[in-house]
């Protein structure tokens, strides 16, 4: 019954690709042709710490882009799906501030399929990046929520629901230098029920990763409140960052 309804409500309103807005055969999201613009990232080509594109010669010799050799971050490592670039910076867009809550199975799809191929460590917990609560309740979700909850389901791993929350309306990041975006997160997070992060290795989930100052600074407080590692996945890689 529930796929006659799909099917007759897709006669009457034909899905359409969200990018370029060509119709398409079943509600997919993207035509082939976007999709294939989606640059996707592979691990051998990237910073091994934050998934930076590396040139030839920091390939051949240290596997760690310039920031990553100098900077102390506080998670053991990001892994990101694609370059925050094109067709996919317009969907993660979409997703964050345009009420396309249902992007989040298109990413989650993503997500799950990128950990069964390349996620490295074995994790005890998965936790996401909080929003403030007003912003939440603006937004109508948290992106990143939905896709710690989707991976949480897929994997059957905990989700740690409320270990991190975002205590301050801190401004948004876009636009702000590298140490800005550090000031700019600086206890703006605290953690609740520390007993569940003792001694665990935890799946940290965002959508975009640029700096890396967001995710440092969950890590630092997870990580200062007794866990044993952070590992953190994105959706997107920034570059220029």
């Amino acid at each position: 019954m529930k796929r006659l309804f799909v099917e007759l409500f897709n006669l009457v309103y034909p899905p359409s690709c969200l990018v370029c807005k060509t119709l398409l055969r079943e509600n997919s999201y993207l035509c082939d042709r976007c999709f294939s613009q989606i640059k996707f990232i592979t691990a051998s080509t990237y910073c091994q710490r934050c998934f930076y594109p590396l040139n030839s010669i920091e390939k051949e010799v240290v596997p760690l882009c310039g920031n990553c050799r100098n900077d102390k971050y506080l998670f053991k490592r990001n892994y990101s799906i694609a370059v925050f670039d094109g067709v996919f910076k317009e969907m993660i867009h979409l997703f964050k501030y345009q009420d396309k809550e249902l992007l989040s199975v298109f990413f989650s799809r993503l997500m799950v399929d990128f950990i069964t191929k390349y996620l490295e460590e074995t994790v005890d917990l998965v936790s996401f990046v909080p929003l403030y609560r007003a912003r939440e309740r603006a937004r109508g979700y948290n992106q990143a929520y939905l896709l710690a909850n989707s991976i949480r389901k897929s994997f059957q791993i905990p989700l740690a629901k409320n270990i991190l929350v975002r205590v301050k309306a801190n401004r948004p990041q876009t636009n702000l230098s590298r140490e800005q975006r550090r000031k700019n997160v600086k206890d703006v997070f605290k953690a609740k029920n520390v007993w569940r992060v003792k001694n665990k290795r935890i799946l940290l989930i965002d959508d975009v990763f640029t700096t890396g100052a967001t995710l440092n600074e969950c890590s630092k407080v997870l990580v200062g409140n007794g866990a044993k590692e952070v590992v953190a996945l994105t959706l997107a890689r920034a570059r220029g960052s």
